[in-house]
Formats: C-alpha cells, sequence, structure tokens
C-alpha cells in the first residue's frame, strides 16, 4: 500500500499524544475485535452490538458479489443493453462519478451517474437513452429516503411508457438486507438484488461499493484491488508498534486537527479524482461533525488560494502520477498527501480511512456512527411534502426583501437585523459574519444545467476569495447525505446561502400526489428549518423568472455586496 506523507506542523504536540493514547488504550486490537466500548453509547440507532462494526468484514463478500454482478452483465448483454444508469444521492453515488471522471471503460455500454433531483437535468439525460435498451442500478443502504423513491417510480413509468411489459426487468437493487428498498425489488420484479450485511451506515461501504462498480463493472482487476484491500488489512490490524499502523498515524492526524483547532480540511486533488476527494471528505464530516465540533470537509480549486490555506486550514492533497496540485502549504500548516499507485488501490485506500476516522472518533469522543441532526430536516421536508399533496403552498414563510427577480427569507436569530436593509446591504451585513476562521457553505437547489453550474463555481470562487474563507457549493438535495450532518451539527463559524429558483419543469413523481421540483422545494425548507432550529446563520435567496435574468441579477447583487462588506479583522 502507499506511504502517505505528513507535515505536523502546528499539531505535531497533539498528533503524539493521540499515537500514545492510541496505544495505550489497544484501540487497534478492539476496534477490531468489534468493541464499541471505544466510542460514546449511541441510542438512535435500531441496530446495536457488533452490527454496527460489519462493515470490518465486507471484502470477505466482495469476490461473490462480484462474480455476480459480472454474470448479470453477461446475462443483460443478450437484451442489447445500451446505456446503465446509476441511481444514487448518496455515498455511493460518489464512487460512481468516479467512473466518467476516470474515463474507465463499462464493459462496451454508457455509464451515467444520477444523484440529482432536479429535472432539467433528468430531462436532458432522457433524451439520450433508449428506455427499452437500459439497465438501471439502484443504490441506497435502506431505500426509505423520499428522493430515492422518487427517482425509482420515476424511471419505473418512464420504462413501462417505453413499452416494456416488465420494467422491473431492467432494475437492480444494491441495498441491504432487508431493506425498504430490497422488498420494493420483490414487489417490481428487480432482475437482481445485491445485499450487504445491515446495522452500518453507508459511508462505510467503501469496500462494496468501489469493489462492486471497479472490479464487477468496470472489468478492473479484483485480484489486484482484493490484495490491495488485504495489504492495508494486515498493516493496519497490528497494534504495536502504533507509529507504524497507517490507520493509527491518520487517525492521530485528524484527531489532532480538531484538538488544535484546525476544523476546516481541505481536500486537493486532479479533477479525475475529485468524486474520490468528495467521498473521503463525507466520510470524514458526517462521522466527525456532531455535538458543535468535528472536521469539516472542503473542495475546490478556489479553496487553494494560499491566504485561505494560511488561516487554520488544514490539506489534504490526493496525488496521482506525482501530478503537481499546487504549492505545499506554510510549515506550519497540517498537511497530508496521499500518493496513489493506481486505479485498483483506491478501494484499499478508501477503507484505510474507515478505519482511521472510527479510531479518531474515539480519540474525541464522538460516535462516528451516528447522525444526531440527519433527520430533523427530513421530517419537516415530510410536512412540506404532506401539505403539497394537500394541494396547499408549503413556502409559508414570507420574503423579508424583495427586489427584481430575488427574493430574501431569513427567520431565528438574523431576521430583526437583515429585515430593515436594502438587498444589498442584507447580504453585505450577512457576509460580514464569519470570522477569519469561518466558512461559506453555497446550498444550490437551482437549475441542473453546465451553464448554472459553471455560474455559481464562478461565484462560490469569487466570494472565497473576497472574504478569504473556504467556500463550497453544495449541490442540493445530494448534500442533505453528504454534508447535511457536518453543516448542522459540527463546528460553528460559519453561513449558509440556500439558492432556490422557479422550476423549468417539473415531473411528475407518479402516484405521490407531487412533482420532483416539489419534492426539492420541499427538502429545501426543511433543511433551512433545521439549521434555523439550531441557530445557524442562514439565508435563503429565491430566483423567480427565466435563470439567465434571475442568475444575472444574482451575480450583480453578490458582486455589491462583496463590495459594500466590512467584515472583523
Amino acid at each position: 500500500m502507499s506511504v502517505p506523507c505528513f507535515q505536523l506542523g502546528a499539531v505535531a504536540e497533539a498528533y503524539k499524544r493521540n499515537l500514545s493514547a492510541l496505544a495505550e488504550s489497544r484501540a487497534v486490537s478492539r476496534l477490531w475485535q468489534k468493541d464499541l466500548s471505544l466510542w460514546p453509547a449511541n441510542g438512535s440507532r435500531k441496530h446495536s452490538g457488533s452490527e454496527t462494526l460489519n462493515w470490518l468484514d465486507l471484502s470477505g463478500h466482495l469476490e461473490p458479489a462480484v462474480t455476480r454482478i459480472v454474470e448479470l452483465a453477461s446475462k443483460l448483454s443478450t437484451r442489447g443493453i445500451q446505456d446503465v444508469v446509476f441511481l444514487a444521492l448518496s455515498s455511493s453515488s460518489l464512487a460512481a462519478d468516479l467512473i466518467p471522471a476516470l474515463g474507465l471503460s463499462t464493459r462496451g455500454v454508457r455509464f451515467h451517474a444520477v444523484s440529482s433531483l432536479e429535472p432539467s437535468g433528468l430531462r436532458a439525460l432522457e433524451s439520450r437513452l433508449d428506455f427499452t435498451r437500459t439497465l438501471f442500478l439502484v443504490a441506497s443502504k435502506s431505500g426509505k429516503n423520499l428522493e430515492m423513491h422518487a427517482l425509482l417510480l420515476y424511471f419505473l413509468a418512464k420504462v413501462k411508457s417505453a413499452g416494456v411489459s416488465s420494467p422491473g426487468s431492467l432494475f437492480v437493487a444494491i441495498t441491504e438486507d432487508g431493506s425498504y428498498l430490497a422488498a420494493l425489488a420483490t414487489q417490481y420484479r428487480f432482475q437482481a438484488v445485491l445485499t450487504e450485511s445491515h446495522g452500518f451506515r453507508g459511508r462505510f461501504s467503501g469496500v462494496q461499493h468501489y469493489g462492486l462498480l471497479l472490479a464487477g463493472f468496470c472489468g478492473l482487476d479484483l485480484p489486484e484491488i482484493l490484495a490491495g484491500i488485504q495489504s492495508v488489512r494486515d498493516e493496519c490490524v497490528k497494534d504495536r508498534p502504533i507509529e507504524r499502523n497507517p490507520a493509527a498515524t491518520l487517525a492521530a492526524f485528524l484527531a489532532a486537527l480538531v484538538q488544535s483547532g484546525f476544523y476546516r480540511l481541505v481536500f486537493r486533488a486532479p479533477p479525475p479524482l475529485a468524486p474520490l476527494a468528495g467521498r473521503l471528505g463525507h466520510l470524514v464530516g458526517s462521522s466527525s461533525c456532531k455535538n458543535g465540533t468535528g472536521l469539516l470537509p472542503f473542495a475546490g480549486s478556489q479553496i487553494a488560494d494560499a491566504k485561505i490555506l494560511d488561516e487554520f486550514c488544514a490539506v489534504c492533497d490526493i496525488q496521482w502520477n506525482d501530478e503537481s496540485l499546487g504549492a505545499p502549504p506554510p510549515a506550519h500548516v497540517p498537511f497530508l498527501s496521499i500518493p496513489l499507485k493506481n486505479i485498483e488501490s483506491i478501494p484499499g485506500e478508501v477503507f484505510r480511512w474507515e478505519l482511521a476516522v472510527s479510531l479518531a472518533c474515539s480519540l474525541l469522543g464522538l460516535n462516528p456512527f451516528a447522525d444526531p441532526d440527519y433527520l430533523d430536516g427530513r421530517d419537516a421536508a415530510m410536512k412540506f411534502i404532506e401539505l403539497i399533496s394537500q394541494r396547499k403552498n408549503p413556502d409559508t414563510s414570507r420574503a423579508r426583501i424583495v427586489e427584481g427577480s430575488l427574493s430574501l427569507f431569513v427567520e431565528g436569530d438574523l431576521r430583526h437585523d437583515l429585515s430593515s436593509l436594502n438587498l444589498e446591504q442584507a447580504l453585505a451585513s450577512f457576509f460580514a459574519l464569519p470570522g477569519a476562521g469561518g466558512y461559506c457553505a453555497f446550498l444550490n437547489f437551482l437549475w441542473d444545467t453546465p451553464d448554472v453550474s459553471q455560474r455559481i463555481d464562478s461565484l462560490v470562487a469569487e466570494v472565497g476569495l473576497s472574504l478569504g474563507i473556504p467556500v463550497q457549493s453544495s449541490p442540493g438535495p445530494r448534500y442533505l447525505h453528504l454534508l447535511g450532518q457536518c453543516y448542522k451539527g459540527g463546528p460553528r463559524g460559519g453561513i449558509a446561502l440556500m439558492l432556490t429558483g422557479d422550476p423549468i419543469d417539473r415531473a411528475d413523481v407518479p402516484g405521490a400526489g407531487y412533482t420532483l421540483a416539489d419534492l426539492r422545494l420541499a427538502l429545501a425548507l426543511g433543511d433551512m428549518d433545521a439549521m434555523v432550529a439550531r441557530r445557524r446563520h442562514i439565508v435563503r435567496l429565491h430566483l423567480a423568472g427565466p435563470p439567465a435574468t434571475s442568475l444575472a441579477e444574482l451575480e450583480s447583487l453578490i458582486t455589491r455586496a462583496l463590495k459594500s462588506c466590512r467584515r472583523p479583522h
């Protein structure tokens, strides 16, 4: 396995203390023995006991799972399958994103990863598909979330409308034993159900996600992938010497960042590996961000600005073929470089991070397997969906400022501070809230088109460089699965700008009484309610009318607000 390179900088002493603590507590051997006393008790999960750590054994199930998906691919080739659509909104979607990003061969078919409910993006995909010759891989550990169910119903109806008498025959479920999705797969007579054991979070399924897709679907060398995973197991199972255990050293480093105030972890990676950086960030952030502490992950070229990295950010570089990712940060900035040997080494590297994050949370007194803040926003979204189904307006809050195509919604502590200002002044005051150690998240529920994405990315870069803090775009509702726990339960000091817009297309969810556009808005409103309830700094800007007009107004507003912004030093 590849050997990471550490620059400890300002966290050197905390790192040494953490290594000693891991050795004294025998944390490594206790992890492999599935000793849950390593972490605080968690009463919020239905499943308990050693099932929480069943992910430690996933590599033993990988070979038969890959064999099955290869057999399935061979069987379906006789049906003339031309396209495969991977439906997922959680961590498995990041594994799927890696396939087109790396340009991997996919057994002679076109591969598409879908992780959005936005109708215009779905319509663009539909125009390229022959639904009678398209296979859908539906990945969800439980299958219970509204978004996954809506996508499944939507595409089942599309396949049926194309004249396929048994539409389920073009669907494969990837889920856990006994899940709601597994039951649906039986109901709709799916072609197959690929399962893993239950009782643990999907973010700890990296071995399964990457193994199935890279080896089973892309035909990469399975023995080499398994050898890489086994190498990680062999090196990381050793309790002593602790300083030579790759999972323990990474755990000591990650925990030291939190203990020393470096709560913002910036991932830098070449563009083809951006989904892997997102996957590691999701694992670190969702596992550690709770009780107002943890590591917030960030990615994006604009965050690589030297002035931003100098302000209590830590940096993790994912190296690929010795490709340069920019100048290393200053000597006092904690820095980690991960050299990847080849594509086949990725599942083993993700597994090492899963082990390390579990150990780091033990050092921090956090439960990495709990998401205590995740469900509140979803409960609120359910209420909004019920209103929509009853043909009532779910957006019951009142816009505090309306100018042109833009409406500002703000509640909680910020309402009195911003409501009496004009839109430029209100946004300038909002941008002034985070200090030098803060951050900004664009919670983007706008239209899923290349032009809109590019323009939002440009705004994110502009805000980051102007404020001198990490800023990133988090597309919704996908971010709810990947970073929602981070923004609601993680460190304070940040701001969140939620962007919603009038839908271009609504796209009915068959039999549901609402549309995909309705569901997106309900999820956005639910998350905003949850953020406000936790006294997080969040405002929502709604863009009305044609996207071209409202986006131009948004760009002008943000530029003017940044010029007017007076931030504390």
